[in-house]
Parts: structure tokens; C-alpha cells; sequence
């Protein structure tokens, strides 16, 4: 990974600092609900510079609580520690999950749902929350049922 071809995107958010838990844990929900991705801490994206992080096991404790006590169901992820340029920078890498839709615990299904647009988390709209749910039970659009009941004309048909 080389820093000046760090900018964020749909997979790769930057942050100087850990964030808020609540901010950080959106960011991990939104990650796991679209293609998975990448939290990198420690790296003002707009100087291209490190700013750096200790290495510390009270900060991967922390991270693992935000991810236990806010997101649902349980997101999968790892930590690692790299050395870029003379600083330490901290790494979350989010999986795309086959469990979906992830959503912030306190805030529901509905209101705590969100996906990545570009380089930005956003509350999932409904047709996104349908795709996720889809997503989340393995299931096409096209094949989903209706409760709409539909009358054939056998005769136009066999014609």
C-alpha cells in the first residue's frame, strides 16, 4: 500500500483517528452490506500523509466491543497493524457478508441499515433494504413470489 494512492471509495474509508463508536460502527455495517472493504486508521487522506496509530491490544478490545454491541447480526472482520512511511497505520478489513442486511442494533432494521455510495456511508433507502434482504436469504428478484393472484386465459395462451 503506498500513500499517495490512498483516496476513499466504495471499499477503502480513511480515517486520522478511531472514530466515534456509533460513526465506526456504521462504517463497518455499511462496509459488510456492500462489497466489503477496508478501514484504514491512522491517515489524513486529504494532506496524503500519516498521521499514525500505536499498536495497541486495548484499541483492537475496543473495536471488538463497538462490533459486538452495535451491529446485528455479528459482522466478521480482522485487525492488523502495517508500518507505512515511518507511522503505524490500523487496519479493519470488512468482509461482504452472506448475512445481511447489517443494521446498528439501537436504531433497527429500518432506521439502522446502511450500504457505501462511492466514498460515503448512507441510510439504506427501501428498494436497497429489499436487495439486501434478498441478498441476505439468497434469493433473485426474479425469483421471488407475489401474493398477487393472476388470471390466465388458457385458450390465448394454447394459441
Amino acid at each position: 500500500m503506498h500513500v499517495d494512492q490512498l483516496f476513499e471509495n466504495e471499499r477503502l474509508e480513511l480515517k486520522r483517528q478511531l472514530p466515534s463508536s456509533r460513526k465506526l460502527a456504521i462504517e463497518i455495517i455499511a462496509l459488510a452490506n456492500t462489497r466489503g472493504g477496508r478501514i484504514v486508521v491512522g491517515f489524513d487522506d486529504k494532506a496524503k500523509k500519516i498521521t499514525g496509530i500505536t499498536p495497541s491490544q486495548k484499541t483492537e478490545e475496543r473495536i471488538a466491543n463497538i462490533i459486538h454491541d452495535y451491529c446485528e447480526p455479528r459482522i466478521t472482520y480482522s485487525i492488523s497493524y502495517e508500518s507505512l512511511e515511518g507511522g503505524h497505520v490500523l487496519i479493519i478489513d470488512v468482509p461482504d457478508s452472506g448475512y445481511k442486511p447489517h443494521f446498528l442494533k439501537a436504531k433497527g432494521l429500518v432506521a439502522g441499515t446502511y450500504t457505501r455510495m462511492g466514498s460515503t456511508s448512507r441510510l439504506a433507502d427501501q428498494e436497497t433494504l429489499a436487495r439486501l434482504i434478498r441478498e441476505g436469504k439468497n434469493i433473485s428478484y426474479d425469483s421471488e413470489q407475489t401474493s398477487e393472484s393472476v388470471s390466465l386465459d388458457h385458450d390465448r395462451i394454447r394459441k
